[in-house]
């Protein structure tokens, strides 16, 4: 007996289903956005309804999840700081 099933062709060893993930474009919004469904040719859909190309999205850093934001070089500088700060206190 032959399977007639074939799966789904993904290339999508970037970003999974439900990564948390930013715009690497300073310019776009600082949100972050949750990758929904892959789309071929290595688009993915944000859970705000858009289709993205795989080099205008990262993966959020554990910092940007904790702030909620993506976030700048200073401020993730400074946000890194103070939590070593307060892990050097505890």
């Amino acid at each position: 007996m032959t399977n007639i099933s074939k799966p789904i062709e993904t290339n999508n060893d970037d970003f999974v289903i439900g990564d948390d993930v930013v715009c690497t474009s300073e310019s776009n919004t600082d949100k972050l956005f949750t990758i929904t469904a892959y789309q071929p040719t290595d688009h993915y859909w944000l859970d705000c309804g858009s289709l993205v190309y795989k080099n205008d999205i990262r993966t959020a850093t554990t910092l940007e999840l904790y702030a909620g934001k993506r976030l700048t070089n200073d401020e993730a500088v400074y946000l890194n700081s103070t939590l070593m700060a307060l892990k050097e206190v505890s």
